[in-house]
């Protein structure tokens, strides 16, 4: 049996001790150490090398790292690290975007013809999932095709002749069936939680709200004044309004950009300011921005499920293993729901983790091996992880093999893994939300669930610290809790029946009130027991047939209140009291001025 290493297609000589490693979600890499050149000339950093044995590839790559060394006095030998052909998706940028388009449709229009100039072809790419919205800001190749593999539970590689392949790895079978009738040794196997998550945070990017209408910032013309704070980071150029007139569009400019404007506001800040020549508003005067704002979108996904056997398998703890990862270009709930789901239905199992050695070839990274073994209580397929190749004398090799069994299918070990990395930058500053969830249902026609957030700056020696320089210094997880029955009230009923009827009724919901009366909700109420604050809808979004999602945020800077009781308000304005009570829910929070709470309504009309 030859074994030949080939440089730039001329055979060199290389010393005994090489090694290839291919591991799922990295790069196959071979290592090994030149000792004659022949017929190359020299051996530069992006040549071409190629290892055949028998006449068969088993790697084909590009040189990334040379160490030339003198073993003995005059004698140049060459310690090589070698990446296989994936690495080319490393080499070039993507700046594009899609919506509604195959993933599939993503590899071969997208990423593909950037690669062909890399001389890679189109290998076995299926169509996948529709993506709702794909967007590829300059970033390698390598991880536009990361993010299609993360999202879609599909596997990518560019193989030995170039080959770019976008698959489903379940039907990437393993050639045989690891079995006593198939030559191995040294089988193991073992268990770890250490991945293991069966409630998933995602922490993304920044949503827009809703327009929020003439609403009054803070603080009220005062004879001094000349910045105005609104509710939220501004998304869009605001609309402004003194004593109810609005002020010309053009005489609103950006801050530090615009000049010889009467107002100014930079994206991303609450801030309205007035221009220095402007007359000071005074205390009869009253102002009012319409605008758009930014909110920080944070999702939880949960498996009851997969809690109930852990809890039932540790009797006296709640069985909920928790796991946050963030990724800012998410930028609507969806897409941070649809990415914590993938990561539950990929990590919300116990997987078993097996080792063994062989030297039967024809395993590869990625493959799904069938493993019969009586004696463990194994026949199963299993996810190989890594295969690791060396020589076993002059004319055979040997295969090092770990695998993961089918509670690990999607795998994804050292993509994951560089996501965690990532929290480091992920800290709880102002505006940023942590989740408490709160799971109310009923089975009304018309129904509502309620989820609770709350964002909550960390103290350090009683002091408050939330950001240095645009750095977050301090993280905090909240944790879930059930509160009681969302109960929609009779008057919400009517408020229906009238706008089937045909009356001019005004059923938009558009505030959330808090209060502190704990009497049991009945329905019938008309408004809180005890109203103390209520605070606009900062988003809508009808979501499903038949459902309407509605947010709503109480910041910081609202105040400390002691929560007892949530409703919301169709038709209201800022006025307590005002408007019809839709629901009413009991919730028990006493709010301080270090949090914000995020109330996530989800509204349901539905068929009886």
């Amino acid at each position: 049996m030859m074994r030949k290493f080939r440089i730039n297609d001329k055979v060199v000589l290389v010393e005994a001790g090489w090694g290839i490693s291919d591991k799922i979600n990295a790069r196959t890499t071979l290592s090994c150490t030149v000792i004659d050149l022949r017929e190359l000339v020299s051996i530069s950093d992006g040549d071409t090398i190629v290892v055949t044995q028998n006449g068969t590839k088993i790697f084909a790559g590009i040189i990334n790292d040379i160490e030339d060394f003198e073993p003995y006095t005059g004698i140049l030998n060459y310690s090589i690290t070698a990446v296989d052909n994936s690495a080319l998706a490393d080499k070039r940028t993507v700046a594009n975007s899609a919506v509604d388009i195959y993933a599939g449709d993503v590899v071969k229009n997208i990423i593909l013809p950037i690669l062909s100039e890399e001389n890679v072809t189109a290998g076995n790419i299926v169509n996948g999932p529709i993506m709702k919205k794909v967007v590829f800001n300059y970033i390698p190749c390598s991880d536009a095709l990361n993010y299609l593999k993360n999202v879609t539970g599909l596997n990518w590689n560019i193989d030995n002749d170039k080959k770019l392949h976008f698959f489903d790895r379940s039907h990437n079978l393993a050639p045989f069936t690891l079995s006593k009738a198939v030559q191995h040794v040294d089988f193991r196997r073992k268990r770890s939680l250490s991945q293991y998550r069966n409630k998933q945070y995602i922490r993304a990017g920044k949503g827009k709200t809703i327009t929020q209408v003439k609403r009054k910032p803070t603080p009220q013309p005062d004879g001094v004044s000349k910045s105005f704070i609104v509710r939220f980071p501004i998304a869009e150029k605001p609309d402004i309004y003194i004593n109810s007139v609005q002020v010309a569009e053009d005489d609103i400019g950006v801050n530090g950009l615009d000049k010889d404007r009467k107002f100014y506001f930079s994206y991303g800040s609450n801030v309205i300011a007035q221009d220095q020549s402007e007359p000071v508003l005074i205390s009869s005067d009253v102002i009012e921005v319409s605008y758009k704002g930014l909110y920080p979108i944070m999702v939880v996904v949960d498996s009851p499920e997969e809690i109930e056997k852990r809890k039932a398998k540790e009797p006296g703890t709640s069985g909920i293993y928790e796991k946050l990862v963030t990724e800012t270009s998410l930028d609507t709930g969806d897409q941070a729901v649809e990415f914590a789901e993938g990561l539950i239905s990929k990590y919300g199992n116990v997987p078993d983790r097996t080792t063994f050695r062989t030297n039967v070839n024809g395993l590869k990274a990625g493959q799904l091996l069938a493993i019969n073994k009586p004696l463990y209580g194994l026949n199963e397929n299993f996810l190989i992880e890594s295969v690791n190749i060396r020589a076993s004398g002059s004319s055979s090799l040997e295969y090092d093999i770990s695998a993961l069994d089918g509670a690990a299918l999607g795998g994804w070990e050292e993509f994951f893994k560089d996501l965690l990395k990532g929290q480091r930058e992920f800290v709880i500053a102002e505006n940023e939300v942590i989740i408490l969830l709160i799971s109310l249902s009923e089975t009304w026609k018309f129904s509502q669930e309620l989820t609770v957030e709350f964002i909550k700056n960390k103290t350090l020696n009683n002091n408050t610290f939330t950001s240095v320089n645009g750095m977050d210094l301090y993280t905090s997880i909240g944790s879930s809790e059930e509160v009681g029955e969302v109960m929609v009230t009779t008057n919400a009923l009517n408020l229906l029946r009238d706008a089937l009827n045909g009356d001019s009724v005004n059923a938009e919901i558009n505030y959330i009130a808090i209060g502190d009366d704990t009497t049991a909700v009945t329905g019938n109420e008309t408004q809180l027991g005890n109203e103390l604050k209520r605070v606009p809808i900062t988003s809508r979004s009808k979501s499903n047939d038949g459902v309407l999602d509605t947010v709503a945020e109480l910041l910081d800077s609202d105040g400390a209140y002691n929560i007892r009781e949530v409703g919301f308000i169709a038709g209201g304005t800022d006025t307590v009291n005002s408007g019809t009570l839709i629901s009413r829910v009991i919730y028990s929070k006493d709010k301080t001025t270090l949090e914000s709470l995020r109330f996530n309504a989800k509204n349901t009309i539905k068929r009886g």
